[in-house]
């Protein structure tokens, strides 16, 4: 006696889970998770496509060091990812690489090492990116016109700084208050070799030398200076009255009233200098960025502030840009600039405006480590070592100001190096390990002390396993997280927590080892661009390629839906022209075994020889590239009847419900962990009525399957498209028969 039962399945919205939860039948997860996911995304509504293949873009210049891809985007139709490889950069936009009109490839100079390029972290501000890598000077990139960029040392003009000096007996002199290649006289060894291309501040050796401003005096003679609030100011007009009016403006000359003076703004107190060379620990070599008080010309000042980055100290490790501030970022230490101005770190007065500096310190009073910076809900979010912090003022809805700008511990997850990704609402960040993925919900108009965190890497263990490298987030079409690993593999999580929709799917893929990725919003053709490094081993030899993700399949016409366009082969070329019969561009992919997708119809499978491979029929329209299996194997499924649970009963399945929305291809088997059977596939689309040069429409319906299995404890479905055929599947019911004694 049998008993059958319909298991109804609608939705892939919780992805594949890990063996550790894959008992747990009690779970709401469970019902909605598959067992194996691979080279499918979910989509948003919860259905399951295939993941497009990828396009060649371009070699990197040496193909036996590693590369950085750096995404800038000028405007919503202007927008580049940065190619870093062999002390140079290169430049891919739309799909294609910015060419000299030689043809070769647009390069400009850049200094990063191999071994800086896993450390490397960018802003973006205007046509400018700011870049961090802890063990060099920062630089910025600057895009000047399409075939014209610079990337030079980022050199702020007034800092930053460290604390002033508060030893009396360690001085420093200019020569000058103004001008270049000024001399600086130090006595106690205040000057070091890697200070040169950093900035000094010099302070007021002693404040009782200028006067301060009286509105009652008289007959002040031109060149005086007094003291304001701070600020020091000289007489331009010989022999005249102060006036009623004190002096609070900070540059130019402005009249204190009709007869009286006119003040001329000299400095705050202090000014700034480049050091431009070094002899010894005593003497040095300076450029003034702003006029010095005439006390350190006069003689040596012990308040001074020494450069805040130098090789010694470290150089910041982490950047971002928050508007309207510029963020740098090492160890516990953190510099914002001043508002609209990239280049100031002046602390000043410590008005609204002026620059800010901080540490973060544990509640416990121990050191952190910040690790990455984000802004994110119009806050400013910081991951380090142990917590979770967001820097605002007394209210999230506050501006970053000198005075009230403070970080408040909100969690305790604890973060590894990285680029953070801001989500939609939050924030995607690893754990400390590499191996945890943790999403934190922000709410600006909460004034909770805790932000709403999710670890979503526990239902899929198995997945972080080898740990991550990088993550970068495609928010278009479908919300999609691409996750690559130390050991060259790649993952993906589909994550809308509104949809309750957080999928993961694994994408192994064919001589494929991702070594970077980064995503480009795209305004224009509504996908994110997302663009790979990927290693690959072409005839013995080690490659390196840029690669495009190619765009999710959406037919050209939804009433007569077929494949033209599909793109489900990796490190791919189209070809198109007028009945060829070879395809010769296959350089890249010497000694591959490629799939061939022709005028919308799959052809046989060839072996590229000397780049080229000989078409089956003559087509006006080739894409070749490796092959990509898609699969998906179901979670064995149990029901009740009125003996008990179906748990251990010995059951098959005979009959499968499926729904596909535009597919081509495809294929249905009940699985067998035993044996692998390949007589059992049955075809979701049935093609001998087509002529083998026709394109085959693609099909949207419900299929009632007919498939034979073995009797066994579980019972599951497993499905495979390993063709180039577009299919998303909706629906993957099975019809469950259970043997009862």
């Amino acid at each position: 006696m049998t008993v059958r039962s319909s298991i109804d399945r609608v939705t892939f919205a919780g992805g594949e889970i890990g063996p550790q939860i894959a008992a747990r039948a009690d779970l709401a997860k469970y019902q909605i998770a598959v067992e194996a996911m691979e080279n499918f995304i979910v989509m948003k509504g919860g259905g399951a496509t295939r993941a497009p293949g990828t396009r060649f873009v371009l070699e990197l210049k040496d193909q036996s060091q590693r590369g950085k891809l750096v995404p800038f985007r000028r405007t919503s139709s202007d927008y580049y990812a940065l190619v870093i490889n062999a002390g140079v950069s290169r430049f891919v936009r739309q799909g294609g690489f910015l060419q000299n009109p030689d043809t070769t490839p647009y390069e400009a100079s850049v200094p990063w090492a191999e071994a800086d390029l896993a450390n490397l972290r960018a802003a973006q501000a205007g046509n400018q990116i700011f870049v961090a890598s802890g063990t060099a000077k920062p630089q910025t990139i600057t895009r000047v016109s399409n075939l014209s960029w610079t990337c030079v040392d980022y050199a702020p003009t007034s800092g930053p700084v460290d604390t002033q000096n508060l030893d009396t007996a360690i001085t420093v002199q200019a020569a000058a208050n103004s001008g270049t290649g000024v001399a600086l006289t130090g006595v106690g060894s205040p000057f070091a070799a890697d200070m040169i291309g950093a900035v000094m501040r010099l302070d007021d050796r002693d404040l009782s030398l200028t006067p301060e401003w009286s509105a009652i005096e008289t007959g002040i003679a031109s060149g005086q200076q007094r003291r304001w609030n701070g600020n020091v100011y000289a007489a331009t007009i010989g022999s005249a009255d102060a006036g009623p009016n004190a002096p609070i403006h900070i540059e130019g000359d402005v009249s204190a009233g009709s007869g009286k003076q006119t003040w001329r703004f000299l400095h705050p107190g202090y000014g700034f200098v480049r050091i431009t060379g070094y002899t010894n620990a005593n003497s040095a070599i300076g450029t003034i960025l702003t006029q010095l008080p005439a006390t350190v010309v006069s003689g040596g000042t012990y308040r001074w502030s020494a450069p805040a980055w130098t090789a010694s100290k470290g150089y910041p490790e982490v950047v971002a840009y928050n508007y309207p501030r510029l963020g740098w970022y090492r160890g516990n230490i953190g510099w914002l600039t001043g508002e609209d101005d990239v280049q100031n770190f002046d602390l000043a007065k410590a008005d609204d405006t002026d620059a800010i500096a901080f540490r973060v310190i544990a509640p416990d009073g121990s050191l952190v480590e910040i690790k990455w910076a984000l802004p994110s809900s119009g806050i400013l979010m910081l991951g380090t070592s142990d917590i979770e912090w967001v820097l605002r003022g007394p209210s999230a809805f506050d501006a970053l100001t000198p005075k009230t700008t403070r970080p408040f511990a909100m969690g305790s997850d604890g973060s590894a190096p990285q680029i953070a990704n801001a989500i939609d609402g939050g924030v995607m960040f690893l754990g400390r390990t590499q191996k945890r993925l943790h999403y934190v919900k922000v709410d600006p108009a909460s004034q909770s002390q805790q932000l709403a965190s999710q670890e979503l890497s526990v239902v899929a263990e198995h997945i972080f396993a080898p740990g991550v490298v990088g993550a970068c987030w495609q928010r278009d079409p479908n919300r999609v997280l691409w996750l690559w690993f130390s050991d060259g593999s790649l993952a993906s999580l589909t994550f809308m927590p509104e949809q309750q929709v957080a999928a993961f799917c694994r994408h192994p893929r064919t001589n494929a080892f991702i070594e970077d990725m980064c995503s480009i919003p795209s305004v224009s053709s509504g996908t994110d661009e997302v663009y790979l490094i990927v290693r690959r081993t072409i005839a013995g030899q080690t490659k390196r390629y840029v690669e495009q993700m190619a765009d999710y399949f959406q037919p050209q016409d939804v009433k007569a839906a077929t494949a033209a366009g599909a793109w489900f082969l990796d490190c791919a070329l189209r070809i198109t022209g007028s009945g060829l019969t070879q395809i010769t561009q296959l350089a890249h992919l010497e000694g591959q075994t490629v799939g061939v997708f022709a005028d919308g119809a799959m052809q046989k499978r060839k072996v590229v020889v000397g780049g080229t491979i000989a078409l089956d029929r003559p087509s006006d329209d080739v894409l070749v590239g490796i092959p990509v299996r898609g699969y998906i194997r179901d979670l064995p499924r149990n029901f009740n009847t009125q003996t008990g649970s179906t748990a251990g009963e010995q059951k098959t399945v005979h009959e499968a419900l499926v729904q596909l929305l535009y597919a081509g291809g495809g294929r249905l088997r009940v699985y067998n962990s035993e044996e692998d059977n390949p007589d059992l596939w049955e075809p979701a689309i049935e093609t001998g009525a087509y002529e083998y040069s026709a394109m085959p429409p693609l099909v949207s319906k419900k299929l009632k399957m007919t498939v034979e299995g073995a009797w066994a404890e579980e019972a599951q479905l497993e499905l495979e498209c390993d063709d180039a055929l577009p299919c998303t599947v909706l629906a993957l019911s099975p019809k469950i028969e259970v043997a009862e004694d």
